[in-house]
């Protein structure tokens, strides 16, 4: 009955006074407990006293055939990866059709960012790649934002990214990463130096 009440089991009788405990309950785990130490000992036995060989050695034409297999295997593989092209993977490869690359150079403190790509990343957030040169002495490490913004330069997200060691005059590639979810529109950009050291 599920009425969703309690009830209480009672409990179990006890032994009915001057009767002995059955002979199973007593003898039963004594037998049990026999068992095991005998079984316990056999394969103890068996395990320390008489050493078993599972298998036979492999004759040398066999150990010569897996070596070869193996080898030609491992030379397949690496030309196949040696040979298979990769898409590039640099934030400055050719846009995809819906990225916005936008024209000109954006300055920032002694960065200037240049290839300037939006494009939506693969969580659906904003992500900005570019590239950015020193245009200023020695960076040990800079931190980088951007606004993103449309063209009434309302703000659609922020993405950040940080970098280097970055010398006087050299570039580097820097994808700049967004939590703001990507929204079609995006026209310009404005770049801010956080931090540098």
């Amino acid at each position: 009955m599920s009425d969703g009440s309690f009830r209480a089991v009672p409990p179990p009788s006890a032994p009915r006074p001057g009767a002995s405990p059955g002979v199973g309950r007593v003898l039963l785990p004594i037998l049990v407990g026999l068992l095991g130490f005998l079984l316990g000992l056999g394969i103890g036995r068996f395990v320390l006293g008489e050493r078993v060989q599972l298998a036979e050695p492999m004759p040398a034409e066999t150990v010569t055939a897996v070596e070869t297999v193996t080898q030609t295997v491992t030379e397949t593989v690496t030309e196949t990866v040696t040979q298979t092209p990769t898409a590039p993977t640099s934030p400055t490869a050719p846009p995809a059709a819906d990225d916005i690359l936008l024209d000109g150079t954006f300055t920032a403190g002694q960065f200037e960012f240049s290839e300037v790509t939006i494009r939506e990343d693969s969580f659906e957030d904003f992500e900005v790649s570019a590239t950015v040169t020193n245009t200023g002495g020695d960076v040990a490490t800079a931190e980088w934002t951007v606004r993103i913004l449309d063209a009434a330069g309302e703000e659609l997200g922020t993405a950040s990214a940080s970098g280097g060691p970055l010398a006087a005059g050299a570039s580097a590639d820097v994808r700049l990463i967004s939590f703001d979810d990507y929204a079609p529109g995006a026209d310009t950009v404005e770049f801010v130096v956080d931090s540098q050291t």
